[in-house]
């Protein structure tokens, strides 16, 4: 029997080894589309990619810069200097700079992060002080170039004090063979090696699934299109190393804000707040709602570093970390809005709570409906918006040390002007309160004039609660004192019954309705102090030029005319305006 046995299994490592081949191929003919059979095969294909899962048909190429290379458009910004024969050749939009100092910024503040990170593990290994004898390189994917200009700028300008390079590569992919050969250019005229700034073209997604199954991850992983980023983020997650970072753009506020719900849920999962002042916050939480959705299916959870509305576009840094068990957390963070369609007075349905076993381990339970179905200050119906991201848009130490990077390195950042007023604004609002009140919309409502904003602080101050300003509002009021609170304020500024309130309108309902709250509107001497202080520096800076926003899609050197993703951006100049970088591929469609 010993011997069957034995023969039997013989047999069968026969067969499989000989039928391997076989089955493989049988699998590959199975892929519904050739797509995936590509995906399928890229690993024994040794023609498509190296060993690091970029093309290397790019890479491998010596570059010849043209003769008349100094007749060309030329474009610097800070470091790098990009070169470009036609106008529609690439995608540039000079709008972009504060995007790219800021990400920048971000990246050198992460880096000393991982530097701290590291000399805490040799601490902790060897039980002894200890300083790292190599500073800590970064590895960063430029999903979509365009130029290559923000590729150049990251290896040239990230470094330490004393100016040695802290990048150790860059991948600048693009889909569009016009922009590959843009960046095998500019980083050949600015002097760089292409095994550090290395030229890719191929699909953004398919590069980085790529690297993803052949084990390259990337520290830093940098999604800008034109458009929605929503299409690369499955992709983007699995490149990602551990710890590190993914920066995110998204233009398509048009949508994000409203203007076509359905492609808003199917792109981000979620409804948009429509025609309210949120709507940009509501925006950012949308996106962070997705990312993280989309993370946790491969394991992994976010934690926003900071989260920004900038001109006409938002602008997420989130750091991700493999961590199964953290996973279960994960739907308490989500939430659905509803928003009275008379008085806008805000609710938040969380989806899950998050209990404790009796073995300690924290779980996500489902949340009792707490939300009724009318508004209880007036009565009207009520719309819903989301689910959204519920937690905190930002970390308060990371925005601090972003803060102070900055400011030490204005020379470093043309647009810190900008920046600085955006983190600072965002580092004064509430983290843990989600969305926020203007006072414009609640006078408009009662049909009375606006009341002073210290006043309306000053009680809310006073009855124990918080109160800030928001980054994406000039007017924004976020508070974690309860809507009657406010609607009690407001009606205690308002002595006589403002004209035009009919009898049984909400409205009228809503200011005879008896006070729930004793107000007290006295204002303290150190409050009007410090509310002065607060409004010394501009909290919200003009646009430089006009027509700032979006320029127009380019086209490869091509003279056919793209419509815009942004219908309402004015048309680009044709001789002195000049168009965006952030991507110029049909990755989006």
């Amino acid at each position: 029997i010993g011997l069957m046995l034995l023969w039997y299994r013989l047999g069968r490592r026969v067969k499989k080894a000989g039928g391997g081949r076989e089955r493989r191929a049988q699998r590959v003919e199975r892929f519904p589309s050739e797509k995936l059979k590509n995906l399928y095969c890229i690993r024994q294909s040794s023609s498509m990619a190296d060993s690091t899962g970029v093309p290397s048909s790019t890479s491998a190429e010596k570059v010849e810069l043209p003769r008349d290379l100094k007749s060309w458009f030329q474009i610097t910004e800070n470091s790098a200097t990009i070169y470009y024969k036609d106008k529609n050749e690439v995608f540039y939009n000079d709008v972009q700079e504060t995007n790219r100092d800021l990400s920048i910024a971000v990246i050198r503040v992460y880096q000393r992060i991982l530097e701290k990170e590291k000399i805490t593990r040799k601490r902790r290994r060897d039980g002894m002080p200890s300083t790292p004898t190599s500073p800590r390189m970064l590895s960063i994917f430029e999903a979509l170039s365009a130029t290559g200009l923000r590729s150049i700028r990251y290896f040239n300008e990230i470094t330490n004090d004393s100016g040695e390079h802290l990048v150790k590569q860059v991948v600048a992919n693009d889909l569009d063979e016009a922009a590959v050969k843009a960046i095998q250019r500019n980083v050949v005229a600015n002097g760089l090696d292409l095994s550090r700034v290395v030229p890719s073209h191929g699909d953004a997604n398919q590069v980085m699934y790529t690297s993803a199954f052949n084990k390259t991850f990337y520290d830093v992983v940098d999604l800008d299109p034109y458009g929605s980023a929503a299409p690369f983020l499955d992709a983007a997650l699995r490149v990602v190393s551990h710890g590190g970072i993914l920066c995110i753009t998204c233009t398509d506020l048009i949508i994000l804000c409203g203007k076509e719900p359905d492609t808003c849920y199917n792109r981000y999962g979620g409804w948009p707040a429509k025609t309210s002042k949120i709507t940009h916050e509501v925006a950012l939480r949308l996106l962070l709602n997705v990312v993280e959705r989309t993370a946790v299916n491969h394991k992994k959870t976010v934690e926003p570093l900071t989260s920004l509305f900038v001109d006409f576009y938002i602008r997420v840094f989130v750091r991700v970390r493999s961590s199964g068990p953290s996973t279960k957390l994960a739907p308490a963070r989500y939430a659905t809005a509803y928003k009275c369609t008379q008085c806008a007075t805000l609710d938040l349905q969380h989806v899950a709570s998050t209990v404790v076993k009796k073995n300690g381990d924290q779980r996500s339970v489902p949340s009792k409906a707490t939300v009724s179905p009318s508004c209880e200050e007036c009565g009207g119906s009520k719309t819903s918006f989301g689910p959204i991201y519920s937690a905190p848009l930002y970390d308060p130490e990371f925005v601090d040390s972003l803060i102070e990077e900055v400011e030490k390195n204005k020379e470093r950042y043309k647009a810190h002007d900008r920046i600085l007023t955006r983190l600072r604004n965002q580092r004064n609002e509430l983290r843990d309160v989600p969305l926020f009140y203007t006072l414009d919309e609640m006078a408009r409502f009662l049909k009375t004039t606006t009341p002073r904003r210290l006043q309306v602080e000053a009680a809310i101050h006073n009855h124990g609660y918080r109160v800030s300003g928001s980054h994406t509002c000039s007017s924004a009021l976020k508070t974690d004192a309860p809507a009657s609170l406010l609607w009690d304020i407001m009606k205690k500024l308002i002595s006589p019954t403002p004209k035009g309130l009919k009898e049984g309108t909400p409205p009228h309902i809503l200011f005879h309705k008896p006070p729930r709250h004793d107000v007290n509107l006295e204002i303290s001497e150190e409050e009007r102090a410090a509310y002065l202080k607060e409004r010394e520096a501009p909290r919200f800076l003009e646009n430089p030029n006009e027509f700032w926003g979006p320029g127009s899609r380019a086209h490869g050197g091509r003279k056919k005319d793209t419509p815009s993703d942004n219908p309402g951006a004015p048309p680009a100049a044709k001789d002195d305006t000049i168009m965006e970088e952030d991507v110029s591929t049909r990755n989006n469609e």
